[in-house]
């Protein structure tokens, strides 16, 4: 039976920071059932796999989009075959720690800019890639100093 649980920020090939027994590897998130469990690769210490027998601890954190994912859970099975995983049980409780100051929103807008350069008004085109209540992130062909430019959308 799944239990409704906090939602975590998951995807697949997410880059996790795995810690069992004092011992810290870094791997990848290959599946996950939200409620139920979350499969990663089986941690390995040169060619061979590390041994994890089930119910033993398992600290796991990682940054995503801004935000610090930290939680505890045990192992239910580590799958050492011709596809090595670990899979464990979804976590009761999550820690996580928005690193931003502001929030910021993805965004995929074309823009067209002037800028002043020796008192000539140069126009270019580029794309917000990132809003926030302060500022935004934008990319251009061009590269550009740190010069104040007007926005027209």
């Amino acid at each position: 039976m799944a239990f409704k649980k906090e939602e975590i920020p998951l995807n697949l090939g997410q880059k996790v920071t795995l810690k069992v027994r004092n011992e810290v590897f870094n791997v990848q998130i290959r599946g996950f059932c939200r409620g139920q469990y979350i499969i990663l690769d089986l941690p390995k210490i040169g060619s061979d796999y590390f041994r994890i027998v089930p119910q033993t601890g398992l600290q796991i954190h990682y940054t995503k989009d801004g935000l610090f994912v930290n939680f505890k859970s045990s192992s239910i099975l580590p799958f050492a075959q011709a596809i090595s995983l670990l899979i464990f049980e979804y976590p009761r409780t999550v820690d996580t720690h928005n690193l931003r100051k502001f929030e910021r929103f993805k965004a995929n807008l074309p823009i067209s800019f002037f800028s002043e350069d020796e008192g000539q008004k140069k126009e270019d085109l580029g794309i917000i890639r990132d809003i926030s209540s302060v500022a935004f992130i934008y990319s251009c062909a061009s590269k550009k100093e740190r010069k104040p430019i007007e926005i027209k959308f």
